[in-house]
């Protein structure tokens, strides 16, 4: 495998997270946080899984960095970087595998920088990639990937007040192959649309989307682990949700109770419960905490 370059867009991160990188790529027990550009010089004729590897570890890294510090545009950079190489390497010699696991990769650093900004309250640019995003996962042909971008942007317009389109962004996820095949997937796409119609003034749709949510995840198999960036969804998450629509419709005890968790959504699971106030927001590692965007 080459040699990792550092890129320019992480000459802003303060000293101990540079340590933790060249340390990290000597003993093994730190996640660098830096997509590994390849050199002209260096790199072989062909691509393969090795190189999607490469590049699914470093965006996982950059995800573990945001859960750690938060968002920030640096990080932001070097999630575009990261895209940009996968990019360059899908117009090499491969197969229409690798190519389209390329594509979906290019799509998770995009929505990657999209989630820092998010973070990090910056959200001007963060509709621009998510957009970028979107695109890619079609061209890599990943539902996985458009249930998590949709996931994203309900959560942005969200957080912009734009109700209207949160809800659209959750019902649009719905729509998707994962959330067909998955149980877990189609109570996410739930919540996300409950929390819209909320804020709407849909109440008693709302209240519906939330029944549809909690059925969901009853119909899951727990012992099933999730994708990574899925990791902070399940009991605890919902309890936090549930809260924030009870209180939103105008339900403060059912809220209360759903934020202590003594209202469980799903007497089949028995996880910890969330402690979150009804009126705050889910927690952002509940997206891709997500290895973890929440």
């Amino acid at each position: 495998m080459p040699a990792p370059l550092v890129p320019a867009s992480l000459a802003s991160l303060d000293p101990s997270v540079h340590r933790r990188r060249f340390v990290g790529a000597a003993t093994g027990t730190a996640a660098a946080v830096a997509v590994p550009l390849v050199s002209a010089g260096s790199r072989p004729s062909h691509v393969g899984t090795s190189d999607v590897i490469r590049l699914r570890d470093h965006v996982e890294n950059l995800v573990d960095l945001d859960a750690e510090r938060g968002g920030h545009t640096a990080l932001e950079r070097a999630a575009l970087a990261g895209a940009s190489e996968a990019l360059g390497l899908q117009k090499r010699s491969t197969t229409q595998r690798v190519r389209q696991r390329l594509f979906a990769l290019a799509s998770d650093f995009t929505a990657t920088a999209a989630w820092s900004l998010i973070d990090a309250g910056l959200l001007d640019n963060s509709g621009r990639h998510l957009d970028r995003a979107l695109t890619l996962a079609g061209m890599a042909q990943d539902p996985e990937m458009t249930m998590q971008v949709w996931n994203l942007r309900a959560m942005l317009a969200r957080q912009r007040a734009e109700y209207a389109e949160a809800v659209a962004a959750a019902q649009a996820a719905q729509a998707t192959t994962a959330v067909r095949r998955s149980p877990m997937h189609a109570s996410l796409a739930h919540a996300r649309t409950a929390i819209g119609l909320a804020h709407s003034g849909e109440h008693r749709a709302a209240l519906r989307s939330l029944d549809r949510a909690e059925d969901a995840m009853g119909k899951a198999d727990m012992s099933v682990p999730l994708p990574i960036w899925m990791a902070f969804y399940g009991p605890a998450e919902l309890h936090s949700i549930t809260a924030i629509v009870r209180d939103v419709v105008g339900h403060p005890a059912e809220a209360e109770a759903a934020s202590t968790g003594r209202s469980p959504p799903c007497p089949r699971h028995t996880a910890a419960t969330a402690q979150t106030p009804p009126s705050a927001s889910p927690s952002p590692s509940s997206i891709k905490a997500t290895s973890s965007r929440q």
